[in-house]
């Protein structure tokens, strides 16, 4: 995750650590239920799912270009990164 243009355009370091924190809270939450997932439906077709969520939330987070107005968009397309 990168820490140090994120920290600039969110106005100060005080913001990079939630952000910070929201990316270890979700990779947190999903590893565990994404191993569950993998013993349910085979490795495979989780692999897939996870590069399908990543492909989404990685243009989101390129085109959100004014996160302070983005709010809670920029900040899910920013968590959806770990889940992927």
């Amino acid at each position: 995750m990168p820490g140090g243009g994120l920290a600039g355009e969110l106005g100060g370091a005080e913001h990079l650590a939630s952000m910070v924190t929201a990316y270890m809270l979700a990779e947190t939450v999903v590893t565990p239920l994404v191993g569950k997932f993998g013993d349910m439906f085979g490795r495979r077709v989780v692999f897939q799912v996870s590069v399908l969520v990543f492909g989404i939330g990685s243009p989101l987070c390129g085109f959100r270009r004014q996160p302070r107005r983005a709010g809670g968009r920029f900040a899910a397309s920013r968590v959806s990164a770990p889940v992927a």
